[in-house]
């Protein structure tokens, strides 16, 4: 019998389990509340190096934020 497909299946499900682990706990993901008369439809997010959030909205719109720890403090 050869063992090596066996070794090598072995070896992919190893390292599919721990980059799994380490993708599950690289991000975290929080929900924000928009203002009532704008559809949270976003076409675009990115991030200034200062750290303020840049949102662009489908109908042309572009919100900005400044990320608090608590994640109802945007302002």
């Amino acid at each position: 019998m050869n063992a090596k497909p066996l070794i090598v299946a072995l070896r992919a499900s190893v390292l599919l389990l721990v980059a799994g682990t380490a993708t599950a706990q690289s991000y975290l993901i929080e929900s924000l509340e928009f203002p009532k008369d704008m559809p949270p439809e976003i076409g675009a997010l990115d991030f200034a190096r200062d750290g303020m959030l840049y949102v662009s909205l489908r109908r042309g719109d572009v919100m900005t934020a400044k990320p608090s720890k608590d994640p109802k403090g945007f302002r």
